[in-house]
């Protein structure tokens, strides 16, 4: 290794010594302490802070590291161009939508394999009722996420013989709510370019503003957000007739259509959990249902798609839309000002009296879910 990259080396570690050194100390004893005070759910969180602060220090600094950026880069270029969008879409961000940025996406992490986390979640199988896991700062959430894909699959085993429908998806972002640095990572660079400007957007939302014990308001919230300021970003960006625009509003016409047949399904499935049939007679009508979206969603992409009839997976998609008309009404109600609202909604009531005062505020009726 040339004496010039050595110095590097040794520079960024002293650098990340520096910078990290009282968070790993603060993080392992929190997560110390929660292994005594909370069992084996301690435990969970003392395993995944250690994959936190592996991914953290292994992060690289965009602008500094030579191999992220120009020609001695070990990145495409479509992944180089994504790089280059961080700091105008930090800055529109910001300026423009309200949102804290901080230090998050100045690093890169290259993730190993093809996903960050794998992200586990849990439904009764004849009612659309979720499992909920209890943690300290957030409160209850409907999923649990795993760095190790070995955990994710022990634990989808256990509640499975527990009876619960159970699912298990690839994560390729995820946010730390301004707790930590969160890097760009690897997989984020595999969308397209309206993709990638949403996810950030998205993330970054979270690391905004985050309202406790309830993932749906949160990933509804940040969907609204995440799509509204893409759409704003890359019209200013690359111009409102621009491919770069047209391409993700045509992706996410893609994903409304599967939206209604989604909606459909859910509909339907809650009708025969309330009806009065049979369990047995339940267990085959959901399977049916779940086969009809499928074949529909066939059609539609023109390619075989089956998806696993359970609850969970439904679930776990409705939780980013079930709150998205709320929000895009509150949203009108700001003129399509989103800093605006983001400012609103900082001040919203919390605990139980948030979601009647959100339905309240956007002109929705009180009844829904």
């Amino acid at each position: 290794m040339p004496h010039s990259l050595r110095r590097l080396s040794i520079l960024k570690i002293i650098s990340q010594l520096k910078e990290n050194i009282n968070f790993y100390i603060s993080l392992f004893s929190l997560a110390c302490t929660l292994t005594f005070t909370l069992g084996c759910q301690g435990g969970y969180i003392l395993g995944q802070g250690w994959g936190q602060m592996g991914i953290l220090w292994n992060a690289r600094d965009i602008k500094s590291d030579p191999t992220l950026l120009g020609r001695e880069s070990e990145l495409s270029r479509p992944e180089q161009d994504r790089l280059l969008l961080i700091d105008e879409i930090r800055k529109f961000s910001e300026t423009q939508l309200g949102l804290s940025t901080g230090d998050a996406y100045t690093t890169f992490y290259q993730v190993p394999d093809d996903a960050i986390s794998h992200v586990v979640s849990a439904s009764h199988p004849l009612a659309l009722i979720p499992y909920r896991w209890k943690f300290p700062i957030v409160g209850e959430v409907t999923y649990k996420g795993y760095f190790d894909k070995e955990d994710a699959d022990e634990l989808i085993k256990e509640l499975n013989l527990e009876g619960w429908d159970t699912s298990v998806r690839k994560v390729g972002a995820f946010s730390t709510l301004g707790y930590m640095k969160d890097p760009v990572l690897s997989t984020m660079l595999d969308d397209p370019i309206g993709g990638f400007t949403e996810t950030i957007i998205h993330e970054l939302t979270h690391r905004t503003l985050y309202f406790d014990s309830s993932t749906a308001l949160n990933e509804s919230f940040a969907t609204v957000v995440g799509r509204r300021g893409a759409e704003i970003f890359l019209a200013k960006k690359f111009g409102p007739n621009s491919t770069e625009l047209r391409n993700y509003l045509n992706q996410r016409n893609a994903y409304e259509v599967e939206n209604v047949l989604f909606l459909r399904l859910r509909n339907d499935l809650d009708s025969l959990y309330r009806s009065e049939l049979p369990e047995a007679t339940k267990l085959k009508r959901k399977q049916d249902l779940f086969a009809r979206t499928s074949k529909a969603l066939s059609l539609y992409y023109r390619s075989p798609i089956e998806l696993k009839p359970s609850n969970a997976s439904l679930l776990s998609r409705q939780q980013y839309d079930i709150y998205v008309p709320m929000f895009e009404a509150l949203l009108t109600r700001h003129s399509g000002d989103v800093k605006g609202m983001v400012e609103f909604l900082k001040k919203a009531p919390t605990g139980k009296d948030l979601l009647p005062s959100l339905k309240a505020a956007s002109g929705l009726s009180r009844k829904g879910p």
